[in-house]
């Protein structure tokens, strides 16, 4: 056979096998869905859930706030009347028992402003379910209607109540910091008083609290 004639014959037959290859190809992705993601949705349990643990910060938070008014008043007494007759040790002890009054409300804010993100992201997420939901109750009947306007009474709770528990983080974070600027007032004015008027020992401890003041911030 001439060599010209069997190279034509093996070209074609590549070619044909080539085209073969694509139409298969094509007709098996025609046929394959592409997978839809949709954003997931913390279910009503976990939802609650959420809004129970922001419950109990708030109450912490309450409370923290509540120890720091109660030591407010305790401090400006001290101050006042009786710094005078306390001794170094006793006023170092008083200093260091309001610094950790007001180191655990600052625990206790940080914790509930991590809830907090989780109550707004949660509020975005059902917010936009529920009108997903909307959007499928306009397009049913029957049954399927039905089934979607009582998911939105439930998704419209969670809103209302992430809503709420925001509302009372919010403003139970603003109160306590309002009250704990004075009560920071008062410390700092017992750790001068602590300085300037306990000699030797109360200026070396003013000196060592700054030091440490300063590694803290770095």
């Amino acid at each position: 056979m001439d060599p010209l004639l069997l190279l034509l014959i093996v070209g074609i037959v590549v070619v044909v096998v080539a085209i073969v290859i694509a139409q298969s190809r094509s007709r098996r992705g025609s046929t394959e869905q592409p997978i839809a993601v949709e954003p997931v949705t913390p279910s009503l349990t976990q939802a609650r859930a959420v809004q129970h643990q922001a419950g109990a910060q708030i109450r912490e938070l309450k409370a923290a706030r509540e120890e720091i008014e109660r030591k407010t008043v305790e401090l400006q007494d001290a101050v006042k009347r009786d710094v005078r007759r306390a001794n170094f040790r006793q006023l170092r002890d008083m200093h260091y028992a309001s610094k950790k009054t007001a180191d655990a409300w600052y625990d206790h804010k940080r914790s509930a402003t991590e809830t907090r993100k989780r109550l707004s992201r949660g509020l975005d997420q059902y917010r936009e379910r529920k009108r997903t939901l909307a959007r499928q109750r306009d397009a049913s009947s029957g049954t399927r209607r039905s089934e979607s306007i009582a998911e939105i009474s439930s998704v419209q709770s969670v809103i209302d109540g992430h809503y709420q528990m925001l509302k009372s983080i919010d403003a139970e974070i603003s109160n306590g910091g309002q009250r704990l600027d004075q009560f920071n007032i008062n410390t700092g004015t017992l750790r001068d008083y602590i300085r300037d008027n306990c000699g030797p020992e109360g200026r070396e401890w003013y000196i060592a609290l700054q030091a440490r003041k300063q590694q803290r911030l770095g």
